[in-house]
């Protein structure tokens, strides 16, 4: 008997990527990288963003599989036009309108091509999916966590949208994903159905981490602060504070802080440190473009996060490709990735805790160096390649079939 060998063509799961957003920053960084290391044969992703985020990603997918919407964040310079065109829009429910013509546009590229799950990253988005979803349910909703949208009643961040909408956002979520538990324990608390999720660490560029250099910096210690996004949550006062407490209490001046970041956002900082009359401990570098970032890593022997929240920042995790020393304040998801005394020390959201846990690593190069090591040793497991795999396969999950 003759048995004819035909090709089996499988058709290919199709995720819709969403993000709207003002500019580059960590969640962007984050979705960069899942399209330049995803590699799969059963899934093919697809973008849809605004304007003003576009142009990082257009050699990154092809065009064909890329929408635009159009520009969302129309901020004018003087601070005063900010204000009032933010209360304006906010009583003309001038975003709300276009997001609704948005979720059109977004649900009619989503029939073209046949996608039926749609990833959504930010609350503008998480706006959108959940427009989708309430008239469409076959289209299924992924909601990724990439901050605390308010839910954690220490955090003061204010996330656009009223809390009650936030809330009917995530309800309609079927499935989430986030870098930590500790997005998914808020959710709960919030009694926000999670019907589905999978815990996806933020990834480390391999290309990057093989690049590590010994450090040789002659007995200064060189201690590398990353201060972007919101000044109070990222801390940069305790550090400041824990510094003055190292000088006059420790005994310790052999030290030099590298401070990265748009620091005329933050005045106080600046008003700090001239206080704290540690001006020549410092020096602002300023905001430098990613990955350029990294050469600060490169020539530091301590990395410090004394953030006030967190979930798992992107430096943390480029601090552990770079195998550097770790300090951070057992906040949010720090300790899901930082083991205290293993791969980083962890202290309280406290200058006094940060001034003794900089006094102990600064003192003891042989402590550095085993961090360092312990870090070489498990930063292999977040490369992005096996990231983007663990993505796939909760793309392939039974649950969102």
């Amino acid at each position: 008997m003759e048995v004819n060998s035909q090709t089996v063509f499988m058709t290919k799961i199709k995720v819709a990527i969403l993000l709207i957003s003002p500019g580059k920053a960590g969640v962007e960084s984050v979705i960069g990288n899942i399209l330049r290391y995803f590699e799969s044969d059963k899934v093919e992703l697809y973008l849809i963003n605004s304007t003003e985020i576009a142009p990082y990603y257009t050699s990154l997918i092809p065009k064909e599989r890329h929408l635009i919407l159009g520009r969302y964040f129309n901020q004018p310079k003087n601070k005063y036009l900010r204000f009032i065109l933010f209360h304006l829009k906010n009583k003309l429910k001038f975003n709300e309108i276009k997001l609704g013509k948005w979720s059109g546009k977004v649900t009619r590229f989503l029939d073209k091509h046949s996608i039926k799950i749609i990833h959504a990253h930010l609350v503008w988005d998480y706006w959108i999916a959940s427009k989708i979803k309430e008239t469409r349910p076959d289209i299924k909703y992924i909601n990724t966590m990439h901050g605390t949208l308010s839910l954690d009643p220490a955090d003061n961040y204010f996330p656009y949208f009223e809390r009650k909408t936030v809330l009917r956002f995530l309800s309609n979520a079927d499935a989430f994903t986030s870098a930590c538990r500790y997005f998914i324990n808020l959710l709960e608390i919030w009694k926000i159905p999670v019907r589905s999720y999978a815990i996806i660490g933020n990834g480390i560029d391999k290309s990057i981490s093989e690049k590590v250099q010994p450090k040789s910096n002659h007995g200064e210690v060189k201690i590398c602060f990353m201060g972007g996004g919101r000044p109070d949550q990222k801390g940069g006062d305790i550090l400041l504070h824990a510094l003055s407490i190292l000088i006059e209490t420790y005994k310790i001046q052999n030290f030099k802080l590298l401070v990265y970041g748009n620091t005329n956002t933050n005045p106080q900082e600046k008003e700090l440190t001239q206080n704290f009359n540690l001006e020549s401990f410092i020096e602002w570098r300023g905001f430098v473009e990613p990955p350029h970032h990294l050469k600060g890593m490169e020539e530091s022997d301590i990395f410090v996060l004394p953030s006030r929240h967190e979930g798992v920042a992107n430096t943390l995790m480029e601090a552990i490709g770079m195998e550097m020393a770790i300090i951070a304040t057992n906040v949010g998801g720090t300790s899901e990735v930082i083991v205290d005394g293993l791969n980083g020390l962890l202290c309280y959201p406290d200058a006094k805790d940060l001034a003794a846990k900089l006094a102990q690593l600064i003192s003891d190069p042989l402590l550095q160096q085993k961090i360092s090591i312990e870090n070489r040793l498990i930063k292999q497991n977040y490369y992005w390649e096996t990231i983007c795999k663990e993505y796939e396969k909760f793309y392939l999950s039974d649950f969102l079939k």
